[in-house]
C-alpha cells in the first residue's frame, strides 16, 4: 500500500471516531429535548382537555336552559289553546243548538200547516231495516 494512501485512511478514520465520541453527548442533548417537549405536550393537551370540558359544561348548561324556554313556552301555548278550544267549542255549541231550535220550529210550521192524524209508527227509512 501506498503511505499517503494509509495516512488518508487513518485521517478519516480518527475523523470517524470523532464524530462517533460526541454522539452520546448531542444524544443526551437530543433525550432532554424529548423530554420537554413530552412535558409540554402533556401541559398542553391536559390544558385543551380542561377547555374541552368547561365548553362541554357551557353547552350542557345551555341546552338545559333552551329546554326549560321549549317548556314554559309550550305550556304557555298549551294554555292559550286549549282557551281557544273551549271558546270554538262554545261557540259551536251555540250554533247547533241555534240550529236544532230552527229545525225545530221548521218542523213545527210543517205539522201545522199538514196536519195528519195518525203518528208514524215505524220511522225506519224503507229499504233500510234494523238488525237485531
Amino acid at each position: 500500500m501506498q503511505p499517503q494512501k494509509l495516512e488518508r485512511r487513518v485521517e478519516r478514520l480518527e475523523q470517524r471516531v470523532t464524530r462517533l465520541e460526541e454522539l452520546p453527548g448531542r444524544i443526551d442533548g437530543l433525550e432532554s429535548q424529548i423530554v420537554q417537549l413530552r412535558t409540554e405536550m402533556h401541559g398542553g393537551f391536559s390544558a385543551i382537555r380542561e377547555q374541552m370540558q368547561a365548553g362541554d359544561e357551557a353547552i350542557s348548561e345551555e341546552m338545559h336552559a333552551g329546554d326549560e324556554v321549549i317548556r314554559r313556552e309550550m305550556r304557555e301555548s298549551f294554555g292559550a289553546l286549549t282557551g281557544e278550544m273551549g271558546r270554538l267549542h262554545e261557540e259551536l255549541k251555540s250554533q247547533m243548538l241555534m240550529l236544532h231550535e230552527d229545525t225545530n220550529a221548521k218542523f213545527a210550521l210543517f205539522r201545522e200547516a199538514f196536519p195528519t192524524d195518525a203518528a208514524p209508527t215505524d220511522t225506519t227509512p224503507r229499504g233500510r231495516r234494523r238488525r237485531r
